[in-house]
């Protein structure tokens, strides 16, 4: 037999999990239970069956996609001759990961990579609109997300730049080598 109290302080509640899953996520580690709740309330459950994609590289972007259950691959995807398509392989996502981020800021902008799901997944989506609207209507909520969302860019950009300088390096070690071998 149920009673009254039995479930009055437990957390069990799925909205209590994914109000978790945005606090331990840097774009809303900042936010207050009000504010979490607000962001829950504006977020889009969507799910994807393993092999499904979610996005492609060159589609629109608008909004990035919070990993609540699953993983997915991201890769890159470069045009060869007669119409052929080279994945490489990136990364793997998982439970709290999140992607698409970059569409928060750049409104109709394009995706810069392929993502498909690994296996079965639900993805919490956060759109561009419903960004503005926070801003709109509660700016300090917005700024705080927003300086998370620069900070994490930010992150991004720096760690691209970190594997170009050694990208370039090892290829300038291999020319030197190779002329070495030529003289």
């Amino acid at each position: 037999m149920k009673t009254l109290w039995d479930n009055l302080f437990r957390k069990n509640t799925p909205e209590y999990h994914i109000q978790s899953l945005l606090k331990e996520t840097i774009l809303f580690k900042d936010l207050n239970e009000r504010e979490l709740l607000l962001v829950y309330k504006i977020m889009h459950p969507r799910n994807f069956r393993s092999g499904e994609e979610i996005f492609k590289q060159g589609d629109r972007g608008v909004g990035m996609y919070l990993i609540a259950n699953g993983s997915v691959n991201i890769f890159l995807e470069e045009n060869l001759e007669k119409q052929e398509t080279k994945k490489s392989f990136i990364t793997r996502l998982e439970r709290g990961d999140f992607f698409g981020e970059s569409a928060l800021v750049i409104d109709g902008g394009f995706r810069s990579a392929t993502v498909i799901a690994r296996e079965d997944c639900n993805l919490l989506s956060f759109l561009y609109p419903d960004l503005k609207e926070i801003i709109e209507q509660f700016p300090k909520t917005g700024v705080k997300i927003l300086m998370r969302l620069g900070e994490v860019l930010g992150t991004r950009l720096r760690e691209t730049n970190k594997k170009i300088i050694s990208f370039i390096s090892e290829i300038d070690s291999l020319k030197n080598e190779l002329n070495n071998r030529g003289s």
